[in-house]
């Protein structure tokens, strides 16, 4: 195209369009589609204008004046664009509309309009469809919505900046909206825990139904209204435990009490009464383990005794009354057990099972070792335990009473024994016997002895009596030992117990080596 003809120069009228909702759509939800609408426009209108600017206005400018109707700001959308004919040269020709500088101006209050008017929107979805504001703010938000329309009005006009103050008044009112709603449903939230706490279901259920007008579906609304069903049954636990309070009985208030936890452990109060009543009723386990412990003591169970205030010390380790109970258990068990073993020891001395007393003296002188009657009678009790002993082992081997010394102990024994006052039976019957013993050992006998007069023959007590065919020899009843020697003959060993009367002993060594 050749820079010295006149280019034709067209002019696009603007179309008015509303932005937002109009004032009086009051029942009908809002069209939210403009947001994008406007954001594309932005765009595509900026490529154009810059493209306009730089590349197409350089070159193709117009002399001629804009008509009014392409200036009028409520023109038909469909207005059909004219064209003015060149009447000048090129060289002459003056731009139709804003200049380069004043359209990126103009273009830059659109955008900050746009953005305002997309912050107007995402409060209004929020409020219309988050917090049900029609519920409860309806012509507030149909005002608030005006704004945003008054705005749309003069965003058609190009009044960029008229029409962002218009935005910016609807989101002030829409964010006023905001915090009321949010503050009714705190209220409300708040509102109805209290009157749970006091256990008002009435109040609590009003509070709740006007918070869920603004959120219906948060969660907090749906725990509040469960616990608000459990209220009758707390209420009825609660006058229970009153009750048993009331008649002492912590046990069946513990029980109510702990049933209230299992239906809502957050009630008001209840941690405070649980608590009360655990101590009370472990207070009064304690006193029942005590009691029985000191009932036990009484009787003289010192076992169960024990045991009692053993479970009272894991308890409370440091109570007195337990400690006291314990030491008491320890002190009557030692008397009681000195006693018994004073009992038996007696016993024992006059059943003359002397071993026996001997040990019932031991435990009592392990349990106290200075008292006197146990040191006195343990010493009683071995003397007449060694005497026993001694006694017996005369009387079970009669036979040893052949040698002169083992006669002369005896009778040593046997004196003494006699000298004891107040034998018992057992003693005297051993001191007979052996008194019979010794008489019968005391009178020497007469003993045949028969040999080979090649034998050299000895006998324990007496000594050698040397070879002989016959011998006779005067020997103390008992036992004796004869042994005989030969050279070339194998020694012969005889043991022989001597009694009155018995018949020729005979010894000889016969077998060759």
């Amino acid at each position: 195209m050749s820079t010295g003809q006149q280019d034709e120069f067209v002019t696009i009228r603007p179309r008015q369009v509303a932005l937002s909702r109009p004032a009086d759509a009051r029942t009908t939800r809002p069209r939210i589609s403009i947001a994008m609408i406007l954001t594309a426009g932005a765009v595509a209108l900026v490529l154009a204008i810059s493209a306009w600017v730089f590349l197409y206005l350089p070159s193709h400018v117009s002399i001629s004046e804009p008509t009014a109707a392409t200036t009028a700001p409520n023109a038909a959308s469909n207005a059909t664009p004219t064209t003015t004919a060149p009447s000048e040269p090129a060289a002459a020709a003056q731009p139709s509309g804003p200049a380069p500088y004043e359209a990126i101006q103009i273009e830059r209050e659109r955008k900050r309009a746009q953005e305002t008017l997309a912050g107007f929107v995402k409060l209004q979805i929020k409020l219309d469809e988050e917090m049900h504001v029609r519920d409860w703010a309806l012509d507030p938000f149909n005002d608030a919505q005006q704004l945003a329309n008054d705005g749309d009005a003069l965003f058609t006009k190009q009044q960029f900046d008229d029409a962002m103050v218009s935005y910016q008044k609807g989101i002030a009112a829409l964010e006023a909206l905001r915090a009321q709603g949010d503050a009714r449903f705190n209220d409300g939230l708040r509102s109805a825990a209290q009157a749970i706490d006091k256990r008002d279901g009435a109040a609590a259920k009003a509070a709740l139904d006007s918070a869920a007008v603004v959120y219906p579906t948060d969660p907090r609304i749906a725990e509040l209204r469960g616990r608000t069903q459990l209220l009758p049954q707390i209420v009825e636990l609660f006058d229970d435990a009153d009750r048993a309070v009331e008649r002492n009985d912590w046990r069946t208030a513990l029980t109510k009490y702990r049933a209230i936890q299992q239906v809502d452990p957050k009630t008001a109060g209840l941690q405070d009464a649980l608590r009360d009543a655990e101590s009370r009723v472990a207070n009064l386990d304690y006193q029942g383990t005590l009691s029985a412990g000191y009932a036990a003591l009484e009787a003289g169970d010192y076992g169960a005794a024990k045991r009692a205030f053993d479970a009272a010390l894991r308890q409370r380790p440091n109570d007195g009354a337990a400690k006291d109970g314990m030491s008491q258990v320890e002190q009557r068990a030692t008397l009681t057990d000195i006693e018994r073993y004073r009992l038996s020891a007696q016993r024992a001395e006059s059943e003359e099972r002397w071993t026996d007393a001997v040990s019932d003296y031991d435990k009592v002188l392990v349990a106290d070792s200075a008292i006197q009657f146990a040191m006195d009678g343990r010493a009683r009790a071995n003397g007449r335990a060694l005497l026993d002993q001694k006694l017996d082992a005369a009387l079970g081997d009669p036979g040893a009473l052949s040698s002169d010394k083992t006669f002369a102990d005896t009778v040593a024994l046997y004196k003494g024994a006699t000298k004891i006052a107040h034998p018992g039976p057992k003693l005297t019957n051993q001191l007979d016997r052996l008194e019979k013993a010794l008489a019968f050992a005391a009178n020497p006998v007469a003993v045949t002895l028969m040999s080979d007069a090649s034998t050299e023959v000895t006998i324990s007590q007496l000594g050698a009596l040397g070879k002989f065919n016959r011998k006779e020899v005067q020997l103390r009843p008992g036992r004796y030992v004869l042994k005989g020697s030969r050279d070339g003959r194998r020694d012969v060993r005889l043991e022989v117990d001597v009694s009155p009367q018995m018949p020729p002993v005979e010894i000889s060594c016969r077998d060759p080596v």
